[in-house]
């Protein structure tokens, strides 16, 4: 495995004289190749186009891409002395093992093979101080470390106290630290982890299932000493364990900016609201993998507008959850300060979807500031007998407060709510008609679906003539998505002379399209006439669209011919303005 790694051919060979057996070089080359800016340069870009590490993903835990990479690095190091120095840098940056940290630079004591590590990890010869100090030669390049318990050696408990109490070991094992990936509670995986907490400024837990315990007592303890030490930590996330506990732990911990969350179904408003202390929190991200199917016990909307909030500088809110756990954040979490809100939200077997104008007027009318709201719903299956008791309710029913709580946003230039379903069956013709009150929107996005299957939930389609007051009143839009009635084509007409220079570029028009309702080749040019004259700088109609289906394959015509009408258009200026000079 040492040798997947990529290190072991440059350890053993550089074990007892490293550095006086690597090659020379001489002449010019030797002046390049001994250069430790530019050799530092030449491998930083190497390590860039080896694409050495996986990206940070926000749902996933780090891995390296161990192998062919490594070995290129490996090989370079043995050079010269620049190159050793320069490539060290990159092969022990980010390392996902501490297994060459423990078992080789730190020589434990093998089996009877001499090669084999003995496990539990040993130290009967003890630790020098030359091999501390070659163990910080590497050490401290590391940055980003990822503890997990496949590559953390089981050690015996006496001989990590021995380690943690050695008088000849640097004061800190890695010192140039700032990124630590916790994925187990093995012993010398907590022990490290325990150890860098104050130099550390990001940090992600996600415990794996050999690492639960009854009372989460690691996570616990881990938690309060980042509490206590971890000064310079300013971004954690939280995957698993995340108990009331930990929570309440976590709201204190000074100076952190950002924050993401995965609770359990169990968690209750209550187990949250410890993170209203978090006063210097910047962006907080809360997501439910597991949750209950009960509607909301209370869907009172007042004490949530009016309540304080300390998180004066939390700007970003994402939420991935159900709708009952989304009106439980906008209750007791949503501050003052937003400028960005993503909600993600899941289906249950609840009629909870009828709450979902109630968390977005909670949030809108406690954020004047917003720039961006994005509301994405997906797996709902609203059966009639889910929602049924709930349809006189005009809570769920009347529409007036979301709306104008929606236009009130008067700085929003992204507003985005697919897959959202409303009672109110003409929430469509009244989008529209509040579009004309946010000026500022450059992108605007609603893909309603109807509440049920039955008739009476069908939604009200506006016709293609509500496109004449987005181009009059919405001049900063860029992108448009909207379900539209494009068989209804007799209020298309446009004054004479009406000249536009709307900026729009994408269109996506949800209009139902069927076999059986083909479109003509007439009503496609009248389509594309008027589409051209409301917004002359139209680019796509079809990027909604998966390639080939029925709604792209009419959308792409239409979208050729209208590309058609305006390279004639412009080659007709290009003309004029050739012969008037």
């Amino acid at each position: 495995m040492f040798d997947e790694l990529g290190a072991s051919r440059t350890e053993k060979a550089m074990q007892n004289s490293e550095i006086s057996t690597l090659r020379q070089t001489s002449g010019a080359e030797e002046k390049v190749m001994s250069s430790p800016e530019l050799t530092s340069m030449i491998f930083a870009y190497l390590k860039e186009s080896s694409n050495s590490t996986v990206p940070m993903v926000s749902d996933q835990v780090p891995t390296l891409k161990v192998g062919k990479w490594r070995a290129f690095f490996a090989n370079l190091a043995r050079v010269n002395r620049a190159f050793f120095h320069a490539s060290i840098d990159i092969l022990w940056e980010v390392m996902d093992t501490l297994e060459p940290f423990f078992e080789l630079i730190l020589p434990c004591d093998t089996l009877l093979d001499r090669a084999t590590p003995a496990v539990p990890l040993a130290y009967w010869n003890a630790i020098s101080s030359d091999e501390w100090k070659r163990f910080e030669v590497y050490s401290s390049r590391t940055k980003t470390l990822i503890l997990n318990r496949k590559t953390s050696p089981e050690i015996d408990p006496s001989w990590l106290f021995y380690i943690a109490s050695s008088t000849k070991r640097p004061a800190q094992l890695f010192p140039a630290i700032k990124h630590l990936v916790l994925t187990s509670n093995d012993t010398l995986s907590l022990f490290i982890a325990f150890h860098v907490t104050p130099q550390i400024d990001r940090l992600t837990v996600h415990l794996d299932k050999e690492s639960k315990e009854p009372d989460d007592e690691s996570s616990v303890a881990f938690t309060s000493s980042l509490a206590e030490n971890a000064g310079k930590l300013t971004s954690l996330r939280l995957v698993q364990p995340v108990s009331w506990k930990i929570i309440d732990v976590v709201a204190t911990i000074p100076g952190l900016k950002r924050l993401s969350l995965r609770v359990e179904k169990h968690t209750t408003s209550a187990d949250l609201s410890p993170l209203n202390e978090l006063k210097s929190l910047e962006a907080l991200a809360i997501e439910e993998s597991t949750f209950s199917d009960a509607f909301p016990s209370s869907v009172g909307t007042a004490d949530a507008i009016a309540r304080e909030s300390s998180m004066d500088n939390l700007t970003e809110l994402r939420v991935t959850a159900n709708c009952t756990r989304q009106f439980q954040v906008a209750r007791h979490l949503s501050p003052k300060s937003l400028r960005t809100l993503k909600l993600n939200v899941l289906g249950d077997l609840t009629g909870s979807m009828a709450v979902l104008p109630l968390f977005i007027l909670v949030h809108a009318q406690r954020n004047t500031q917003l720039t961006s709201l994005v509301v994405t719903c997906r797996k709902f299956n609203i059966t009639p007998g889910s929602v049924e008791d709930l349809r006189g309710d005009p809570r769920y029913t009347i529409m007036e407060p979301f709306i104008n709580a929606l236009s009130s946003l008067h700085n929003l230039t992204i507003l985005s709510i697919t897959g959202a379903s409303f009672f109110s069956v003409d929430i469509i013709v009244q989008m529209l008609r509040m579009l004309r009150k946010l000026p500022q929107l450059q992108v605007f996005r609603f893909l309603p679906l109807q509440m049920t299957a039955l008739e009476a939930d069908d939604l009200m389609i506006p016709t293609l003539g509500a496109l004449k007051q987005v181009s009059r009143h919405n001049p900063n839009l860029r992108e448009l998505a909207i379900p539209l009635d494009i068989y209804v084509l007799d209020d298309l007409d446009l004054p004479h002379g009406y000249v536009s220079r709307h900026g729009l570029k994408k269109l996506a028009i949800d209009a139902c399209i069927g076999e059986e309702t083909a479109i003509t080749t007439e009503d496609s040019l009248h389509m594309v006439r008027y589409l051209d004259r409301l917004f002359p700088s139209l680019e796509t109609l079809t990027e909604e669209w998966r390639k080939d289906t029925l709604d792209w394959r009419i959308w792409n015509a239409i979208e050729r011919t209208l590309s058609f009408c305006q390279e004639i258009r412009a080659q007709a200026v290009n003309d004029a303005r050739l012969m008037a000079s």
